[in-house]
Parts: C-alpha cells; sequence; structure tokens
C-alpha cells in the first residue's frame, strides 16, 4: 500500500473494510446487507491547513440501519480511514447530500476528535426510514409524491409520524398543504391489516383553500399512510367517531374504508 497514490490507498483500506474481519470470518462484515456506494469514493485536499477529506457516498439504504447499528458502523468507517496519515476526516454523504442526525440537521465533518465511539443509546428505539408522502399539485386536483427520511419510533406506530408530516405540509416546490396544520392526531390503531386515524374535528372544519379538492385531501392521507407495508385500508376517524354524513362540496362517504387510489396521482410531475 505505501506504493500505492493517496486516493488509491484510501480505495483499498475501504474496500477491506467492506470485506469484513480476516482473523473472524464468522464476523458479519461492516457494510450491511443493501448498502451500496453510488460512486467512486475520493479525496479532497485543502493546501492552506494541510489536511484530507475522505468523501464517500453511499445508497439511501443508509437510512435502514438502526440507530445502534448507523452509530458503530460510522465509528468503525471513520476509525478505519483516518487510520491512514494523510486522512484527516470523512465526508458521508447520503444520495449525493449531506448525512443528517436523527432531527434532520447535516453532521459535520467525522473525525476521531467528534465521533462517538461509545454512544447513549436512547432508550427508545428510534430509526430514520424514507417514506412517500402525497401533496396537492398547483391545481389542487392531483397528488405529488414527495420523498423524505422521517425518524420513527420503532415502538409506535409508523402511521402517526406519517400522518405528523403530513400536517407539516410539503418541502418540494410545486407541492401545497392538504391538511390543516391545526388538525391533531387523537389515536392511531391497527386492526389487522386496516389503520384507524383518528384526527380532531378542525379535519372537517378547516379549509386551507378552495382549490384542493375533497378527494385530493383524503387520499393525501389514505396514499401516504398505505406506504406502510402491512397497510391494505384506511378508516377515518373524527373525535373518535365514524363520519356517516356525506362530507365536503364532493359528498364523500368518511365512513367507509378507503383503499389506495393510484389514478389521482401525477407519477410524470413527481420527480
Amino acid at each position: 500500500m505505501p506504493m500505492l497514490e493517496k486516493a488509491e490507498m484510501a480505495g483499498v483500506a475501504l474496500d477491506r473494510f467492506k470485506e469484513g474481519s480476516t482473523r473472524n470470518p464468522s464476523a458479519p462484515a461492516p457494510m450491511p446487507d443493501g448498502l451500496e456506494l453510488i460512486e467512486p469514493p475520493r479525496i479532497r485536499s485543502s493546501p492552506e491547513d494541510n489536511e484530507t477529506t475522505f468523501v464517500v457516498n453511499f445508497s439511501r439504504e443508509y437510512y435502514n440501519m438502526e440507530p445502534v447499528a448507523e452509530k458503530l458502523f460510522r465509528g468503525a468507517l471513520v476509525w478505519t480511514l483516518t487510520d491512514l496519515e494523510f486522512i484527516s476526516d470523512v465526508e458521508i454523504l447520503v444520495e449525493n447530500e449531506s448525512l443528517n442526525n436523527s432531527i434532520g440537521i447535516p453532521l459535520e465533518m467525522q473525525s476521531r476528535e467528534n465521533i462517538d465511539i461509545r454512544p447513549v443509546i436512547s432508550p427508545h428505539r428510534i430509526a430514520n426510514r424514507v417514506a412517500t408522502l402525497y401533496f396537492a399539485d398547483e391545481t389542487g386536483t392531483k397528488l405529488l409524491p414527495e420523498e423524505r427520511v422521517i425518524e420513527f419510533n420503532l415502538d409506535l406506530p409508523a402511521e402517526q409520524f406519517i400522518m405528523e408530516q403530513i400536517i407539516g405540509g410539503p418541502r418540494l416546490e410545486g407541492r401545497y398543504p392538504t391538511v390543516h396544520p391545526e388538525v391533531r392526531i387523537l389515536d392511531v390503531r391497527n386492526e389487522g391489516d386496516i389503520c384507524f386515524i383518528n384526527l380532531s374535528a378542525d379535519f372537517l372544519l378547516r379549509s386551507l383553500s378552495p382549490s384542493v379538492t375533497d378527494e385530493v385531501i383524503v387520499y393525501s392521507v389514505v396514499n401516504s399512510l398505505m406506504e406502510v407495508p402491512q397497510v391494505i385500508g384506511v378508516q377515518i376517524l373524527v373525535e373518535a367517531e365514524t363520519v356517516t354524513e356525506p362530507w365536503g362540496n364532493e359528498n364523500i362517504d368518511l365512513s367507509r374504508q378507503f383503499e389506495r387510489n393510484y389514478s389521482i396521482v401525477d407519477y410524470d410531475h413527481g420527480s
């Protein structure tokens, strides 16, 4: 290795890290299943302070790691690469974007000085997952998908955190809110493969815009919640009660269980 260029040397170190232990072949490989590099790693030098950053760009499966596994993986990766004397820190990207912490703030460059190799683990089981949410388009008659990374508490229904994101509104340009921000989630429960989402009365009384159709509002909720794999139907309750009267200008029957509606989603303009 000393005869190699710095970039090649760092690449060899990373390859050997991915292969796992040669002394203990039964030990699991450090790289989780499904996690890949989406481009060759590179090094970035800073002549003024004589430091070199190793830049590694992972696929979105990075966010599928459990918190403990992710912290151990990141610590092992950083300590391995910074063992090369010319590498001062490591920049971790996920799909060309900075790696975020559990509350969505980008992490700084990872080095032996700031990496946490003895992490204090939360008593709650927290994990980041990529979820697809659905918001209104400009006309209010179609839904546009929006992917984002969401932090889930694995001890609570995933649908609760998805609904919180729907109420919080879109982040991407060209998408518009469907549920008023004052709507509260009163309860979420699953009975078999049906999700019962119990919302406050504001869901029925408050309108964001006359241009957003009632159908778009309903299926923004339904289609988003049905991104949870085990859910095959959604029942919307208001103040713990089934809504028996036709709702909205379109007289939608909220008393029934809804299934996913593909026809209302504009996938061509969703990217």
